[in-house]
């Protein structure tokens, strides 16, 4: 991950923080919405991963060099022998 990712990702938890934070007592969520939050963070998560993963391989790729196999392709490559 860059430096630009764990920012973006340090300063959207801060804000998920401020804001449970600023609830009322009396109107704290549920588990149900906890659980619906958590799964979205989680979504959101992996597709910051899978872009991330993306660009760098077509980095790679536009500066002719031979980037380092995934593990994917590992997994494919072990089990296809």
């Amino acid at each position: 991950m860059t430096f630009a990712s764990i920012a973006c990702l340090i300063i959207c938890l801060g804000m998920l923080y401020l804001r449970m934070k600023a609830i009322p007592p009396g109107q704290k969520s549920t588990n149900q919405q906890r659980m619906k939050t958590a799964r979205t963070l989680l979504k959101a998560a992996l597709a910051l991963a899978a872009v991330g993963y993306t660009l760098q391989r077509l980095s790679f790729n536009l500066e002719g060099k031979s980037p380092a196999p995934s593990l994917m392709e590992r997994f494919v490559m072990t089990f296809s022998k």
